[in-house]
């Protein structure tokens, strides 16, 4: 275990994932990679509140160059580091990182048009991982996070209904399950808690078989979750209630939180298996 006894930015770093990210953070492994690949080794020698603003700005430049998001996001993780600290008592005043002019970062639409799915939905089908094959059909058929699917475990999923402990909005999630997404998950062998589990755990991606999908189906731009976004935009198409789409996927909003709370599982269901006959009969 890490002990802080300085203000360098390589301490504080290190406390700050073991005892804040690991603990409270699920982007906890992307935060690892970060502080290992750039805070540490541009910034690490600093005490943390003596880091030079333009040493901040300059980076953010550099990166930006080749990785724009990731830029914002690195100097976002500095922030959050910062932030921590203080409230830790190891530093006191702004961030160094007021001085950074963020990337924009407009609202992604893509979803995939009705070619593409044909496309992807072959792709998916020839890939050789079975679990890797379950996995992205679930994540088309359901639109659930990835977080959400990988962390999931078989005690999640009794009597059709699969409960999502904990989502994005800081709340728990029920899904029923239609005749075809069910049959994905018997589909799958079981082995131990998690439902795609790994050595240590949960697995925790599925990234080189997300690619090599991509590159067969000729759909390099389009993002894991696009797959959900994908999933609304033809529920919404085939005339599916915008509550109802809002309730499977889980979105949040004060004004309609309620009324999500009153819909039907008969409702949902039906729209999950409208969307499911259309994919299997392209499968």
């Amino acid at each position: 275990m890490h002990t802080l006894n300085t203000t360098l930015t390589k301490d504080i770093c290190l406390f700050y994932l073991e005892h804040y990210s690991k603990v409270h953070k699920k982007s906890y492994r992307c935060d690892v990679n970060r502080i290992n690949k750039h805070l540490i080794p541009i910034f690490g020698h600093y005490p943390l509140d003596q880091i030079p603003r333009l040493a901040i700005v300059q980076f953010h430049a550099r990166l930006s160059q080749t990785a724009p998001f990731e830029a914002n996001r690195v100097v976002m993780l500095l922030a959050a580091i910062y932030t921590r600290a203080r409230k830790w008592g190891l530093v006191a005043g702004d961030s160094p990182t007021v001085a950074v002019t963020m990337n924009r970062e407009p609202s992604r639409e893509r979803w995939l048009q009705s070619d593409e799915l044909i496309r992807l939905l072959k792709a998916i089908k020839t890939e050789p991982n079975p679990s890797a094959r379950a996995a992205f059909m679930i994540w088309l058929v359901t639109g659930v996070r990835k977080s959400e699917l990988l962390s999931a475990k078989w005690e999640d999923i009794k009597n059709g209904i699969w409960k999502l402990p904990v989502t994005k909005n800081g709340k728990s999630h029920t899904l029923p399950l239609c005749d075809y997404t069910q049959k994905i998950f018997d589909s799958i062998p079981k082995s131990g808690e998690w439902i795609f589990p790994s050595t240590d755990g949960p697995r925790r991606d599925f990234r080189r078989q997300w690619r090599r999908i991509k590159k067969k189906a000729k759909l390099e731009d389009v993002r894991l979750h696009d797959l959900r976004r994908t999933l609304g935009s033809h529920l919404a198409s085939d005339g599916v209630s915008l509550r109802i789409i809002g309730s499977i996927l889980n979105h949040s909003s004060p004004k309609v939180t309620e009324v999500y709370a009153r819909i039907a599982d008969a409702s949902r269901v039906k729209a999950l298996e409208h969307f499911s006959k259309k994919i299997s009969k392209i499968l």
